[in-house]
């Protein structure tokens, strides 16, 4: 959809996925015993991808995405891929990749060395 240059609808799209997260965790806060461990990771992944990105996003972006309701904790991110990782799931090769990505990758070359 953006390679089109349907922003709005990528957009909508994003906020959807990120709404169905959230309701996801919100389920696991009120009854983590009725979720099984596979699910838990995946909604730990999912979280944790997404407050990945959105906090990647330059600060102008940022501002703009937290005042649509996306937040991006970098600190919660690399917290809940870390326990996505340790849960050794389907998901925690995933989790994994991700955060060797960005230890390797992103953070030299964007120079955020200390967040």
């Amino acid at each position: 959809q953006l390679l089109l240059g349907r922003y709005v609808r990528a957009g909508l799209n994003f906020r959807r996925g990120w709404n169905l997260y959230h309701a996801a965790a919100d389920s696991l806060e009120n009854d983590p015993e009725s979720v099984p461990p596979a699910l838990k990771c995946i909604i730990d992944f999912g979280i944790g991808m997404f407050n990945l990105v959105v906090s990647l996003l330059p600060s102008t972006y940022l501002s703009i995405a937290e005042y649509i309701g996306f937040g991006g904790n970098r600190a919660d991110a690399k917290r809940l891929l870390s326990r996505s990782y340790e849960a050794d799931q389907v998901w925690s090769p995933f989790a994994s990749l991700l955060l060797l990505y960005f230890y390797t990758q992103l953070t030299p070359n964007l120079g955020i060395y200390k967040q």
